[in-house]
């Protein structure tokens, strides 16, 4: 089963948002890091996603 815990550091301005999921990790990780695919399943329907850019480096 999936899993979400949210996480606010108020003093720092952060807003951490960790997220299990249960699938394959290939496609879980194309989901999340593809701005394609993310553009499309990203928000209740009928709602509009533009992904400009995605950094997973630590501070990015």
């Amino acid at each position: 089963m999936s899993e979400v815990k949210v996480t606010k550091d108020l003093e720092n301005c952060k807003l951490i948002i960790e997220y299990t999921a249960n699938g394959p990790k290939d496609k879980v990780w194309k989901a999340y890091a593809d701005k394609d695919w993310f553009e499309k399943w990203w928000g209740p329907e009928g709602w509009e996603t533009t992904a400009k850019e995605f950094n997973f480096a630590p501070g990015g």
